[in-house]
């Protein structure tokens, strides 16, 4: 109950469950950017019209003078575009303290939720992508802008920013999206191909029908979600990451090594973004955050509504804006292209390093085999199986079946920075099979740690697109992707790996009991690792 608790905090309200705290780890010099307000700040309520005809309901905050709008022109910024209605209030002291800042600051729902006109169909609709575009054009034309516009925000507010930047509206100048998905179908409703369940994260639909009084139509989002098991037209429509190579202002992409939605999403866009040519104008932060609002805004103090560690000064967006938007030469852009923080948070040692790429040049890939003795790494040893039997009831009732295979204790200090990936060699007893594999960290007290997971539907091995069933009793080689990290594992450590077929808490299981037979030793199955300082 504890975890579900966590996870709907995170996702629906932004972080409203987590408990503020005290930083310890040295951030760059550049993190340290301020500038004092120089204006009081006049907020309104309005409605921006859509081109077709719908009108979003927003809140516009702008620099004032004795309560009156401030003379001059000003650049705007769209700080969230969002369906959660019920967070409106504490957004609006975000925009506000950028107007202080001399900035025009726009929040908005978007269609079919708060005051906004029209009905939700689905998270990132084509129309959503349409009403991005329209929105920054809108603000950009309001009396007092200079034109020059910049979006950002958090979560859904980081999928709308992207919007904008694949939607390309003439007066958008930068933005800084964070935590948002590249894929939805990977990252949150089907990764691997194994549908979530409500234990998981499929209850958002729920969720935000509860924070949007309603306007969210659940039943219709679920409804869609269920009809579209495959990577089918309808997510390609929706998904962030193949649309990036339409993006031509500069980007600055933020997530969390502990998010447990997107950071797999985060990354990727990142990723996406460089492959497509736009490294040059992409820079990256990675945090120690789980989902959660990672700015450290004025409605976070003495309020639980962002990350407990490490929270971004806000001086960061300030300096992202002021040098795209205001182009003050003081203002600084990241001193390296990749700020990332190396975990686990509170551990001594760790904290903010600067790169030039991800992962970082020294990062070399290590094969580990699956040996038949249940070691991890080392010679591949004699050939050999390891087998489990995966049951509807997983989760539910008993322990679940699983295999195990560990490294020997770790003779000094290693930092896994990058992808993880299990090439999985097995047999299966019926013509499908869930796969979750989970990293773990066992120190010398025995205690453990998990560092990260990854799943597969084995029917979905070559391609979500197109699933085709395996032949039981036949071989099968499959390569399946443990979501990436960067952590330090400390020397006395072992890594640990644990193949299962899961539970009910994280996917919707088989049918009917499938025994799976690992293929371990040589020529059988084997994990990589992205490894700095060397091999394990």
């Amino acid at each position: 109950m504890r975890r579900l608790r966590r996870s709907i905090c995170g996702l629906v309200l932004a972080g409203a469950c987590a408990l503020p705290g005290a930083a310890e780890a040295a951030a760059p010099a550049w993190f340290s950017y301020t500038r004092a307000a120089e204006y009081g700040v006049k907020t309104t309520s309005v409605r921006v019209p859509m081109r077709d005809g719908t009108k979003l309901g927003c809140y516009l905050s702008v620099p004032a003078r004795g309560g009156k709008p401030a003379p001059g022109a000003f650049p705007g910024i769209v700080y969230e575009v969002t369906p959660y209605d019920v967070l409106s209030l504490i957004y609006v002291s975000h925009g506000e303290w950028l107007a202080r800042r001399g900035y025009q600051a726009l929040l908005c729902n978007v269609r079919g939720t708060g005051r906004s006109g029209g009905f939700f169909p689905h998270n990132n609709q084509p129309v959503e992508w349409q009403d991005s575009y329209d929105i920054v054009e809108w603000l950009a034309a309001h009396p007092g802008s200079n034109g020059r516009i910049g979006q950002e925000g958090e979560s859904y507010g980081g999928m709308t920013s992207y919007q904008a930047a694949v939607a390309r509206p003439p007066h958008l100048v930068a933005v800084a999206p964070q935590q948002a998905p590249t894929d939805l179908y990977e990252d949150d409703v089907y990764p691997g191909g194994i549908k979530r369940t409500p234990l998981s994260s499929d209850w958002w639909p729920l969720a935000a029908s509860a924070t949007t009084f309603g306007r969210v139509p659940f039943t219709r989002v679920w409804g869609a979600w269920f009809r579209h098991p495959r990577h089918d037209a309808f997510w390609d429509g929706i998904a962030i990451g193949p649309k990036l190579d339409r993006v031509e202002v500069p980007v600055l992409a933020v997530g969390g090594w502990d998010d447990p939605l997107f950071r797999r999403g985060s990354l990727r866009n990142y990723e996406e973004l460089v492959r497509a040519g736009h490294g040059s104008k992409t820079w990256l932060i990675y945090g120690p955050w789980e989902h959660s609002t990672v700015v450290d805004w004025p409605s976070c103090l003495g309020t639980p509504v962002c990350v407990k560690h490490e929270r971004l000064p806000t001086g960061v967006l300030l300096a992202w804006f002021d040098h795209w938007l205001k182009e003050l030469p003081d203002a600084p852009l990241p001193s390296a292209r990749v700020t990332t923080y190396e975990g686990p948070w509170g551990s001594a040692g760790r904290g903010w390093e600067e790169h030039a790429a991800w992962p970082p040049a020294d990062a070399e890939a290590v094969d580990l085999p699956l040996r038949a003795d249940g070691a991890l790494g080392g010679d591949a040893g004699a050939a050999g199986t390891a087998s489990f039997t995966q049951r509807p009831t997983d989760g539910l009732r008993g322990e679940t079946e699983r295999v195990e295979f560990a490294t020997a204790p770790l003779a000094a200090d290693r930092v896994l920075a990058g992808d993880i990936e299990l090439t999985l060699r097995a047999r299966y007893s019926a013509g499908d099979a869930n796969l979750h594999a989970v990293l773990l960290e066992r120190r010398a007290d025995g205690s453990v740690r998990r560092v990260n997971d990854g799943w597969l539907r084995v029917s979905h091995r070559e391609s979500s697109a197109t699933p085709s069933r395996v032949r039981a009793g036949e071989d099968v080689t499959l390569k399946m992707e443990i979501w990436p990290v960067h952590r330090r594992v400390p020397a006395g450590a072992q890594l640990v790996l644990r193949v299962s077929g899961g539970s009910v808490t994280h996917g919707v299981p088989q049918p009917r009991p499938v025994r799976t037979d690992v293929v371990t030793g040589a020529g059988g199955s084997s994990l990589r690792l992205t490894v700095r300082g060397g091999g394990l």
